[in-house]
């Protein structure tokens, strides 16, 4: 809301936070057509070696970038047991860091990341390679979404593997990815073994990007390919070149669609959740530069498209202190805006950082955090 800083990141689907379950479905679970950024695809049900021991924070991970880059999503999982134990490493090379731009920090030889990449020294500049590869070339190893694409990237442009192979076709690849010689072959022997024991019987479908959460909430973004993340404020922050679908995060009602009389919010779209995260996160507003595409009174669907970006406009949603016309947002309402600065939204409040979470569980891109403390203590 008010002066917007703008940054030139294009966004990565992040689903680091709250459990899943590691269940993923195509589109939001509510109906209406979701876009999804690298289509869907059918992977192996996980066995119950892989729900007892991938964390189920990264298992959602593994099965998308396994589905986007048609490699199974088990030899991904495989490779990050035998780098960073699953995330569980306490080197800090292997921290998971949602967000993280960079290199980041790396081991003596050069790895970064859970899936320890390359930055430089003894295991190559794998990172800066491939950066150019990536959806956020901003983003790092620590961040897990990237370093599982990272590895991705690896086996199919620097190691040559193919895509849509049986596990075990994947062996030359993955021992050339740790090196050569001794070490390395062992190193692919227990990769394999661990990405079969993670195999289950049956398959499930994919949807890299758009999976709902807790069966209730979609990514509003999901296939916006030029939309940028900015700055959490009294919501989120987000602008696109294009004229991209904004789409509903969950089912309920519209409560107002329309111009607003100008200011920070010319043009909004108000709606009634009618399953909220929280009691008091009940209505969600979206306004600013686009333009609605649904009317007061209509009900919608998670997926559903609820307005469109005005071409180099940007947009704020966030959590409304009620339905209706005109917006006053959750976080003024509790007082949490930046007082006398000329920017009532320079704040990075705590109804903007839990719009932000939700947004960043639901497969989208998260705010960004500027370093700012979060003002507040509920929403």
């Amino acid at each position: 809301m008010g002066t917007r800083r703008r940054r030139s990141l294009r966004w990565v689907t992040l689903i680091f936070g709250t459990p899943i379950g590691g269940i993923l479905l195509v589109g939001a679970v509510t109906g209406g057509a979701a876009s999804c950024l690298g289509g869907t695809g059918i992977a192996d049900t996980p066995s119950q070696a892989a729900r007892a021991q991938i964390p189920r924070q990264l298992l959602p991970i593994f099965q998308q970038v396994g589905a986007r880059y048609h490699i199974p999503w088990e030899v991904l999982a495989g490779i990050a047991a035998n780098e960073c134990d699953l995330g569980r490493s306490s080197d800090p090379s292997c921290t998971l860091q949602p967000g993280a731009t960079g290199p980041g920090d790396a081991n003596s030889a050069g790895a970064s990341g859970l899936m320890q990449i390359g930055i430089g020294g003894a295991s190559g500049d794998t990172y800066q390679r491939l950066q150019p590869y990536l959806a956020n070339p901003q983003l790092g190893p620590h961040d897990p979404t990237t370093a599982v694409q990272l590895a991705a990237l690896t086996l199919l442009k620097l190691k040559g593997a193919p895509q849509d192979a049986q596990i075990p076709a994947y062996l030359p690849y993955v021992t050339a990815y740790n090196g050569t010689g001794v070490s390395a072959a062992a190193y692919g022997q227990r990769v394999i073994a661990d990405a079969e024991s993670y195999q289950g019987n049956g398959t499930t479908a994919i949807a890299a990007g758009c999976q709902a959460v807790s069966g209730s909430f979609a990514n509003p973004l999901a296939g916006d390919t030029h939309v940028v993340a900015e700055r959490i404020d009294m919501g989120v922050d987000y602008a696109d070149s294009a004229a991209e679908p904004i789409t509903a995060i969950g089912s309920g009602t519209v409560t107002y669609a329309g111009p607003q009389g100008g200011g920070w919010q010319p043009n909004c779209v108000n709606y009634t959740l009618d399953a909220p995260p929280t009691p008091t996160e009940r209505y969600v507003y979206v306004c600013e530069g686009m333009k609605p595409s649904v009317t007061t009174g209509q009900t919608v669907q998670a997926g559903q498209t609820i307005a469109t970006f005005i071409p180099g406009g940007g947009i704020e949603t966030g959590w409304a202190a009620a339905p209706g016309n005109p917006v006053t947002t959750r976080a003024a309402q509790l007082n949490q805006e930046a007082q006398g600065t000329g920017d009532a939204g320079s704040n990075r409040t705590y109804c903007g950082q839990a719009m932000s979470n939700l947004l960043q569980q639901a497969g989208g891109p998260a705010g960004l955090a500027e370093g700012k403390p979060v003002v507040g203590t509920g929403c």
